[in-house]
């Protein structure tokens, strides 16, 4: 599959995001960025390698990988799956607190109901807007982007 969000963030994207739906799309070898990758799996199945350890992803739950990582994505054969990929560069994200806790926090996460619905409507919103350029519409992406992350880490924080 082509990765379009890839491509845009090649070309001088800070944020981008794409749905993809697919079946036997494995990677043989694990791959990095330069760039967060948010990978939310909206249904299948999914296997990823980060580093050295596997997980299993189900629908509703999201991975993330800092930037140079080594990860990758594969599933079983003829499962088919559909995914929202968010990729961002460091330098939006708003606070050096948030940085730190992303670049602490690779791996799997199951947020609970209520967070989940929230996570993916701000994931279809920095999918819909992102193809408009306008100043007013990047500082909206930059914002929703920085709601997204901290959605996240207040729910980690208040698991422990």
């Amino acid at each position: 599959m082509i990765d379009q969000a890839g491509i845009m963030m090649a070309q001088g994207s800070t944020i981008a995001c794409e749905r993809i739906s697919g079946v036997n799309d494995n990677m043989m070898k694990s791959h990095y960025h330069n760039y967060y990758e948010l990978y939310y799996l909206e249904d299948g199945e999914r296997y990823h390698m980060i580093q050295d350890d596997m997980y299993t992803m189900k629908p509703g739950e999201l991975i993330l990988f800092s930037p140079y990582i080594l990860h990758r994505s594969y599933g079983d054969e003829n499962v088919p799956f559909r995914r929202l990929v968010l990729y961002f560069h460091r330098n939006e994200v708003e606070s050096q607190e948030l940085l730190e806790a992303l670049d602490s926090g690779n791996g799997l996460y199951r947020p609970e109901s209520r967070v989940r619905q929230i996570l993916h409507q701000m994931l279809e919103t920095l999918l819909r807007e992102q193809n408009d350029y306008s100043e007013l519409k990047k500082g909206y992406r930059h914002t929703v982007l920085n709601m997204l992350l901290f959605a996240i880490v207040l729910q980690l924080h208040r698991k422990k």
